[in-house]
């Protein structure tokens, strides 16, 4: 084998890439979690990621709408939650998942391999009576990269109601 062939193929055969999905998760991602074939297990940690959710009530309340927020840069995400729904309108950086493993609006994706700092997309929790939920977070620091993989559990909370009382006074 001559020396210059010889050097592309040790170059080749030692090259051990993450592949990433421009236009988001591919439908063969498997689930739970997401492990859509990056060439590495994820880390199983969130790193310098969070998940900040609005309005916060340390939980969820049914049926309530939250934005939810990945406070850092990320090049690719995968979000999934089996109970609520999840939505993306007026989102370029995200796009419903309708891969094999989800049912309904259950998961998104990354629509973009633009880097995104603080991504938002919106999550309705489930129905009263749900219990706890976990909702299953996957961020892609570079498009090569080991992707960070972590959970948030929501417990289901009440909603708390304020009731004011009006006094009405009649002058005559």
């Amino acid at each position: 084998m001559a020396p210059m062939s010889s050097l592309f193929l040790l170059l080749t055969l030692g090259i051990s890439a993450t592949q990433g999905y421009g236009t988001g998760a591919p439908s063969f991602c498997s689930c739970p979690g997401c492990n859509p074939g990056h060439g590495s297990a994820p880390i199983e940690s969130a790193g310098t990621f969070s998940a900040v959710f609005s309005p916060n009530d340390n939980g969820y309340v049914p049926e309530r709408e939250y934005t939810v927020t990945i406070q850092g840069t990320l090049k690719g995400s995968f979000v999934s939650c089996p109970k609520g729904s999840f939505y993306v309108a007026g989102s370029s950086n995200f796009r419903l998942f309708s891969g094999s493993c989800t049912g309904g609006n259950t998961a998104i994706t990354h629509s973009n391999s633009n880097d995104k700092t603080n991504p938002s997309f919106k999550w309705v929790a489930p129905v009263k009576g749900t219990g706890s939920v976990d909702m299953q977070l996957l961020a892609l620091i570079t498009r090569f990269g080991t992707p960070r993989r972590w959970t948030v559990t929501l417990a289901e909370i009440a909603a708390t109601t304020t009731t004011t009382q009006a006094t009405t006074t009649t002058t005559e």
